[in-house]
């Protein structure tokens, strides 16, 4: 446990500490390194009270957490908790910054950090107002992050290794949320760290047009389609200096 600082609230801490709520579990399996989380009613309530202190400690711990990634031993699936926690507290901090097209729609996204806001539950927020949402479970299905612009709205995947496609599961969300009827338009968009990763999603996600079906009868919605695009870090003005280890989640488990 040398390499995991003490307190980290992503990471086993084996002291009482302000954060010692043991969020996670780290273990060891015959394929490597992985977390396992704790009461998940815990870990939802602890994040959304902690929210700042959690940010602002992944930004202390950046380091530390990208060296664990390039560990040869690091599954990816904790890769992907660290970038992904990385992502998010650059947002939380530095704000949105970047061009989202595909299917020959281009939406330029600017979001300041003063407008990121988290959300509870496990269904699309009610977005009002533009911004940067982020839910608070754990566990919520198909995205991991909200970006709302004007008469646009992303869901954002962020993944380290090429990721199943989550549309049709995004497209229900969709739909209970009442989205296509507010929308002009509608992106899936899947987040990695890495061009090469990037590549091998864009051709999962295609077709990047997504129609949405509809009942028999049914009367037409102002947004037919989910539009989706694959992006690495660096279409994103606060990612592209992070220092993440070149190709370190090609070809891991």
């Amino acid at each position: 446990m040398e390499d995991y600082p003490r307190g980290n609230p992503f990471m086993c801490a084996s002291t009482a500490h302000m954060y010692d709520k043991k969020f996670l579990v780290h273990k060891k399996n015959e394929e490597g390194y992985f977390y396992e989380a704790l009461l998940p009613q815990v870990l939802n309530a602890s994040r959304r009270h902690l929210w700042k202190p959690l940010m602002q400690q992944v930004g202390e711990e950046e380091a530390t957490l990208l060296s664990v990634c390039a560990k040869p031993t690091t599954l990816n699936s904790a890769r992907e908790q660290h970038f992904e926690y990385i992502a998010i507290q650059r947002f939380f901090h530095h704000g949105v910054t970047a061009s989202v097209g595909s299917g020959g729609e281009t939406v330029d996204i600017d979001l300041p950090s003063t407008s990121f806001r988290g959300f509870s539950g496990r269904k699309l927020p009610n977005v009002t107002n533009d911004g940067i949402y982020a839910p608070y479970h754990t566990k919520f299905p198909a995205i991991n992050l909200v970006l709302k612009q004007g008469s646009c709205v992303v869901g954002v995947q962020i993944h380290v290794n090429p990721h199943e496609n989550v549309v049709t599961l995004f497209e229900g969300m969709c739909k209970v949320a009442g989205w296509p009827d507010k929308f002009k338009n509608i992106f899936l968009l899947y987040l990695s760290p890495e061009e090469d990763v990037k590549n091998l999603v864009q051709n999962i996600v295609n077709p990047p047009i997504h129609d949405l079906r509809k009942r028999k009868n049914s009367v037409p919605t102002s947004t037919s389609i989910i539009r989706q695009v694959a992006l690495s870090r660096d279409s994103f003005d606060c990612l592209r200096d992070l220092q993440w280890p070149n190709r370190c989640s090609i070809g891991s488990q």
